[in-house]
């Protein structure tokens, strides 16, 4: 769920995993027939981490499942 970036920072890649508040924030539920209910659908803004710390958390649209 992570990706290596500079320094130790690590980019939280939350598109297509089950939601995690500890590393994400739900800001919006969307329906859609591709994604399954409760997984993230959309990154609206990217979330750092720095080792074991959270940086930023993701903000994220989670999918409500078929509309």
């Amino acid at each position: 769920m992570l990706e290596q970036h500079w320094l130790g920072i690590d980019r939280i890649v939350p598109v297509g995993k089950a939601l995690d508040t500890d590393l994400m924030e739900a800001i919006a539920t969307l329906p859609s027939d591709e994604v399954e209910e409760g997984l993230v659908s959309i990154e609206s803004k990217r979330g750092w981490m720095m080792r074991d710390r959270v940086l930023r958390p993701a903000q994220v649209v989670v999918s409500s499942g078929k509309a």
